[in-house]
């Protein structure tokens, strides 16, 4: 549950930074995610994607939206890409 919850909110840091964000090894640190190898592979498990990909997805979708609704895109972009519950 708690490396979810970071991976949740390293993905908002890099979905939210722009292109002159912090580096994704210094995301990776923030949250205590382990070294870059093990972040980037926690994170494709997790969403299916890499770091990099997401955060290259959510400028291409920032520079099409607007500023009001850029954080509710990513939100629901986010939601779209989550792994289903295991309920």
């Amino acid at each position: 549950y708690i490396r979810s919850r970071r991976l949740h909110r390293a993905f908002f840091d890099l979905a939210n930074s722009g292109a002159r964000g912090p580096r994704i090894s210094e995301v990776a640190r923030r949250w205590q995610l382990g070294t870059d190898a093990h972040f980037t592979r926690s994170f494709k498990a997790a969403y299916g994607i890499t770091p990099r990909a997401a955060r290259e997805a959510a400028l291409l979708g920032l520079q099409r939206g607007t500023d009001a609704t850029s954080s509710a895109t990513i939100s629901r972009w986010m939601r779209e890409i989550a792994p289903p519950r295991a309920d």
